[in-house]
């Protein structure tokens, strides 16, 4: 049995996985509960596994949340945990399916679904591809072009598309197609190898926030992440806080 590690995986569970998630409110997200994450990390910083230890990093509606800067470093300690012949899987949103949506006069959601986000009216092509591109809290967006891109200086190569299921690690096929069931109409489903030679672009890049002192403690302390620019409401600490704190200093409880 291998090792396979679902990085951002909210409320959703893949019997055999690792689980990592960022905060522990999202294990009840959708008004699901399930197990506590088995790791709770930043997973554009650092995810607490070994070198060269797991075998598969699988992701689904989650690179998308992270900007340029993020995702590089994330694919880096991708790299970094995987074994030599370990893959990288990853679902995001399809940038090219958005354009030929568009052009085809495609609308998917109903006018109902703007209750869901008022701000994001979905009545027209023109709505419809406004509201997936300013999707909330998405901060790139992909095609197999760009995910390669991302994956290759990495040093996560021969990355292809791929179907429901198409999976070149057999064992957790069959888990997989049951994740991915339905998705491929919105998302492209990629897999990259990690191969021979290293990252073409090995460093990491800086992170841009205020001072770091204060950074440091309100992102370690109350998971609560300051930018220059902040657009959505204010954010503070919930009834969560305490249980995830209990989860640091209690790790696998």
């Amino acid at each position: 049995m291998g090792t396979y590690l679902y990085v951002g995986a909210g409320s959703h569970r893949i019997e055999g996985f690792i689980h990592a998630e960022i905060n522990v409110w999202k294990q009840f997200k959708g008004g699901v509960t399930v197990s506590p994450p088995e790791l709770l990390c930043d997973i554009t910083d650092h995810i607490p596994l070994p070198d060269s230890s797991v075998d598969l990093v699988y992701s689904r509606a989650t690179l998308e949340h992270l900007t340029y800067r993020e995702l590089h470093n994330h694919l880096l300690e991708c790299y970094r945990i995987l074994r030599p012949g370990g893959y990288v899987r990853a679902l995001v949103p399809d940038l090219e399916l958005m354009i030929k949506d568009y052009t085809n006069d495609v609308v998917k959601f109903g006018t109902d679904y703007v209750e869901h986000f008022p701000d994001l009216p979905v009545s027209t092509p023109t709505e419809y591809f406004i509201y997936r591109l300013l999707y909330p809290d998405h901060y790139y967006l992909h095609n197999l072009e760009t995910m390669s891109g991302f994956f290759s200086r990495a040093g996560l190569n021969e990355a292809r598309e791929c179907g429901e299921g198409d999976t070149a690690v057999a064992e957790v096929k069959p888990q997989l197609k049951v994740a991915e069931d339905g998705h491929r109409e919105l998302e492209l489903i990629v897999e990259a190898r990690k191969t021979g030679p290293p990252p073409t672009h090995p460093d990491r890049f800086e992170r841009e926030y205020p001072p770091r002192l204060v950074y440091r403690l309100l992102a370690k302390w109350f998971n609560v992440r300051l930018q220059p620019f902040v657009r959505s409401r204010p954010m503070f600490p919930s009834r969560m806080w305490w249980r995830e704190m209990w989860r640091r200093v209690t790790p696998g409880r």
